[in-house]
């Protein structure tokens, strides 16, 4: 039995085609996800800087109701540093006696 060897050759231009196409492809994916963590990383460094110098508190918690930010600012309306805020429930948080004024 006697193999064309210009059909190795075809073969072999088809698989490197392919692989370079899906290169490609991969290539194009990554740089997209490379782009949209960097424009996820500068949004989340605005919003904090805008959080972090507002006059008012921002208290954020998640499903379970552990605290997950607290702005600087409550310290001045709230006498609590941010890590003492950051350990309170919201049982805590909302009683007259946890609302000292500095």
């Amino acid at each position: 039995m006697c193999v064309d060897p210009d059909w190795g050759l075809g073969l072999a231009v088809v698989v490197a085609l392919y692989i370079y196409r899906n290169n490609r492809k991969l290539q194009a994916a990554l740089t997209a996800s490379q782009e949209a963590r960097e424009a996820l990383r500068l949004s989340e460094e605005r919003h904090r800087f805008v959080a972090d110098n507002v006059p008012d508190a921002i208290w954020t918690m998640d499903l379970h109701g552990r605290n997950t930010y607290v702005s600087p600012s409550v310290e001045r309306m709230r006498g609590y540093t941010v890590t003492e805020a950051m350990q309170q429930t919201i049982d805590e948080a909302l009683t007259p006696a946890s609302a000292k004024i500095a």
